[in-house]
């Protein structure tokens, strides 16, 4: 009897230890789902500021766009100054071009920027799938261990 008292104790601190292991890795899974949580959200805050900067350049484009406009008019109000006002006008279409090209660049990059937060919620999604799966089993598992111990006292 006490023999195998001794070996339901050794089998039952075994069973402890490996569920300490487990409930350790469910501990690094829910620091990881975390980490990921934190990236997702900067990543959301950076996603944020990029659209702010991309309607920001569209109101610098529409600006450029008014004021080519209004220097269209005063070359043809002053045709002595237009050489001067040529000019203005060629650098002004360069910097709308060029505001243009970084509009485009930057609607690209708020695309690219939601499918990768879309990817990232996904993931955490199904990070937070095997997590409460994890801590589930984890919780069926202290319940065994407090039955035994409770069935060996």
């Amino acid at each position: 009897d006490e023999q195998e008292a001794r070996n339901r104790l050794a089998a039952s601190e075994q069973l402890v230890a490996q569920q300490r292991a487990s409930l350790a890795k469910s501990e690094e899974l829910r620091k990881e789902l975390l980490e990921k949580l934190k990236a997702t959200e900067q990543f959301k805050a950076e996603h944020h500021n990029v659209a702010e900067l991309l309607l920001e350049e569209k109101e610098r484009v529409r600006s450029l766009e008014q004021e080519l406009s209004l220097l269209k008019l005063t070359l043809l109000q002053k045709t002595t100054d237009s050489r001067a006002a040529d000019a203005q006008v060629t650098e002004l279409t360069r910097q709308l071009q060029r505001e243009g090209e970084a509009r485009q660049r930057l609607e690209r990059q708020a695309e690219l920027l939601r499918e990768s937060a879309d990817a990232l919620q996904q993931d955490l999604g199904k990070q937070r799938v095997v997590f409460d799966a994890e801590q589930a089993r984890c919780t069926l598992l202290e319940d065994q261990l407090r039955r035994q111990a409770e069935e060996l006292e």
